[in-house]
């Protein structure tokens, strides 16, 4: 991912085709020579559709963070989200104000730490159940398998 040229304000919108909650945030940028096309900071919005660069500038965001600048030290930039503030997030909008000085930003990775809250599971429906089966009644409704069947009904 990669801001415009002489620009490096990005803005990614992520909707989730579930609920989550959202426990940390990793982002990982490409290495160069000097760290300079890394964001600096991340403003963090949730549940908030038709986000533009000027909205993303002006609202209060629900978290950010002020981004490392040379992470290789870690294992992964992960950054922790505050408790109950990433529940039932149906779309994530990052905003990318500024890079460390360079005048693109560069990010090759985004991850997410949670889980999905909106999977629901349903009972199986229409099933029919034959004590012994028979190649004919394959593909017949249960209202004309009844009658092989009488089971007290």
């Amino acid at each position: 991912l990669r801001s415009d040229p002489d620009d490096p304000e990005l803005l990614l919108t992520i909707p989730f085709t579930t609920n989550v909650t959202i426990l940390a945030v990793a982002i990982i940028c490409p290495e160069d020579s000097e760290f300079t096309t890394y964001p600096d900071s991340v403003r963090v919005f949730t549940n908030r559709e038709n986000m533009d660069f000027q909205t993303a500038q002006e609202a209060p965001p629900v978290q950010s963070w002020d981004l490392l600048q040379d992470y290789r030290a870690q294992t992964v930039a992960e950054y922790t989200c505050k408790p109950g503030k990433f529940v039932g997030v149906h779309t994530l909008t990052m905003h990318f104000p500024s890079s460390y000085g360079a005048d693109e930003t560069n990010i090759s990775f985004i991850g997410f730490k949670g889980t999905a809250s909106g999977v629901v599971r349903e009972a199986p429906k229409n099933l029919v159940y034959e004590s012994q089966p028979t190649p004919e009644d394959a593909g017949k409704a249960p209202d004309e398998l009844r009658g092989g069947m009488n089971m007290g009904m």
